[in-house]
């Protein structure tokens, strides 16, 4: 009967181990999903604020090119 509560003790500390094992893996899961989210959120962000910059540098470059194509000092270099 002492053997029985010894092993039955021992299950118990295991369980409860275990059980604060999983919370600890829980809480690890759930920051690095919110990271995952954060580092999607920066990206998405990051990737528009370069797409629109790249259009207005190719805005930019389309109004220069026709500037200097209807001046007549351009004309004398060709």
């Amino acid at each position: 009967m002492v053997r029985t509560q010894c092993v039955v003790a021992k299950t118990t500390d295991v369980r409860l181990q275990l059980v604060e094992q999983q919370r600890c893996l829980e809480q690890q899961t759930e920051m690095r999903v919110q990271l995952l989210q954060d580092l999607q959120d920066f990206f998405r962000k990051k990737s528009e604020i370069e797409t629109e910059y790249s259009r207005n540098l190719e805005k930019l470059a389309e109004r220069f090119m026709a500037k200097t194509r209807s001046t007549k000092d351009h004309q004398q270099y060709k």
